[in-house]
Protein backbone atom coordinates (compact mmCIF):
# COMPACT_ATOMS: atom_id res chain seq x y z
CA UNK A 1 0.00 0.00 0.00
CA UNK A 2 1.69 3.27 -1.19
CA UNK A 3 1.45 5.44 2.05
CA UNK A 4 3.76 8.66 3.05
CA UNK A 5 6.91 7.12 5.23
CA UNK A 6 8.37 8.63 8.44
CA UNK A 7 11.31 11.29 8.04
CA UNK A 8 10.18 11.86 4.30
CA UNK A 9 8.70 15.43 2.81
CA UNK A 10 6.45 15.23 0.10
CA UNK A 11 4.74 17.61 -2.20
CA UNK A 12 0.73 17.88 -1.42
CA UNK A 13 -0.41 20.51 -4.08
CA UNK A 14 1.56 21.58 -6.73
CA UNK A 15 1.48 22.78 -10.54
CA UNK A 16 0.32 20.62 -13.36
CA UNK A 17 3.83 19.54 -14.03
CA UNK A 18 4.71 18.50 -10.59
CA UNK A 19 4.55 15.49 -8.97
CA UNK A 20 2.13 15.84 -5.92
CA UNK A 21 -0.59 13.94 -4.17
CA UNK A 22 -3.10 16.77 -4.78
CA UNK A 23 -2.58 15.78 -8.90
CA UNK A 24 -3.30 12.17 -7.79
CA UNK A 25 0.59 11.02 -8.09
CA UNK A 26 1.71 8.34 -5.15
CA UNK A 27 3.48 9.16 -1.78
CA UNK A 28 6.12 7.80 -3.18
CA UNK A 29 5.84 9.93 -7.05
CA UNK A 30 5.51 13.36 -4.27
CA UNK A 31 8.17 12.82 -2.27
CA UNK A 32 10.85 15.47 -2.52
CA UNK A 33 14.58 15.30 -2.26
CA UNK A 34 16.10 17.51 -0.92
CA UNK A 35 18.85 19.19 -3.65
CA UNK A 36 22.52 19.26 -2.86
CA UNK A 37 24.70 22.24 -3.10
CA UNK A 38 27.36 22.82 -5.58
CA UNK A 39 30.10 21.78 -2.96
CA UNK A 40 27.87 18.80 -2.19
CA UNK A 41 27.39 17.59 -5.79
CA UNK A 42 30.76 18.28 -5.86
CA UNK A 43 31.79 16.13 -2.81
CA UNK A 44 29.25 13.64 -4.19
CA UNK A 45 31.37 13.11 -7.44
CA UNK A 46 34.93 12.82 -5.74
CA UNK A 47 33.34 10.28 -3.27
CA UNK A 48 32.05 8.51 -5.92
CA UNK A 49 35.28 8.17 -7.94
CA UNK A 50 37.06 7.26 -4.43
CA UNK A 51 34.12 4.53 -4.43
CA UNK A 52 34.81 3.15 -7.39
CA UNK A 53 38.71 3.32 -7.27
CA UNK A 54 38.19 1.60 -3.70
CA UNK A 55 36.01 -1.15 -5.06
CA UNK A 56 38.64 -2.42 -7.03
CA UNK A 57 41.33 -2.44 -4.30
CA UNK A 58 39.48 -4.17 -2.13
CA UNK A 59 36.78 -6.52 -3.69
CA UNK A 60 38.38 -7.39 -6.65
CA UNK A 61 36.71 -9.11 -8.62
CA UNK A 62 35.03 -11.80 -6.45
CA UNK A 63 31.43 -9.70 -6.57
CA UNK A 64 29.68 -6.61 -7.25
CA UNK A 65 30.36 -4.81 -4.42
CA UNK A 66 27.51 -1.79 -3.75
CA UNK A 67 29.18 1.77 -3.15
CA UNK A 68 27.40 0.74 0.67
CA UNK A 69 30.03 -2.87 1.01
CA UNK A 70 32.88 -0.45 -0.28
CA UNK A 71 32.20 2.56 2.02
CA UNK A 72 31.62 -0.12 5.06
CA UNK A 73 35.24 -1.83 4.63
CA UNK A 74 36.49 1.46 3.98
CA UNK A 75 35.50 2.93 7.56
CA UNK A 76 36.27 -0.20 9.13
CA UNK A 77 39.69 -0.33 7.94
CA UNK A 78 40.26 3.20 8.70
CA UNK A 79 39.14 2.77 12.14
CA UNK A 80 40.64 0.11 12.70
CA UNK A 81 38.14 -2.78 13.36
CA UNK A 82 37.20 -0.10 16.47
CA UNK A 83 33.56 -0.91 16.36
CA UNK A 84 32.65 2.36 19.27
CA UNK A 85 33.87 4.55 16.39
CA UNK A 86 32.13 3.32 13.60
CA UNK A 87 29.41 3.70 15.81
CA UNK A 88 30.20 7.04 16.94
CA UNK A 89 30.03 7.46 12.66
CA UNK A 90 26.62 6.06 12.57
CA UNK A 91 25.43 7.85 15.25
CA UNK A 92 26.27 11.53 13.36
CA UNK A 93 25.44 10.26 10.27
CA UNK A 94 21.86 9.29 11.21
CA UNK A 95 20.83 12.62 13.16
CA UNK A 96 22.24 13.88 9.59
CA UNK A 97 19.79 12.42 8.10
CA UNK A 98 17.19 13.24 10.26
CA UNK A 99 17.03 9.47 11.82
CA UNK A 100 17.20 10.65 15.61
CA UNK A 101 15.64 7.97 17.05
CA UNK A 102 17.51 4.97 15.56
CA UNK A 103 20.64 7.36 16.42
CA UNK A 104 19.33 6.95 20.18
CA UNK A 105 20.19 3.40 20.08
CA UNK A 106 23.59 4.06 19.08
CA UNK A 107 24.05 6.84 21.17
CA UNK A 108 22.98 4.31 24.05
CA UNK A 109 25.60 1.36 23.54
CA UNK A 110 28.44 4.82 22.98
CA UNK A 111 27.71 6.30 25.98
CA UNK A 112 27.83 3.04 27.68
CA UNK A 113 31.29 2.72 26.75
CA UNK A 114 31.97 5.92 28.11
CA UNK A 115 30.33 5.15 31.66
CA UNK A 116 27.67 7.75 31.05
CA UNK A 117 24.31 7.40 31.80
Amino acid sequence: MDKPEANKTYMLVGGSNVKSIANGDSWAESEVKPELTYSEKAMKNKVKKALDNMKSVLFESRFDASDVDVLREMMVVALNYDGYAVAEVADHSLRDCGFFDEAKILRYAIDKKHGCK
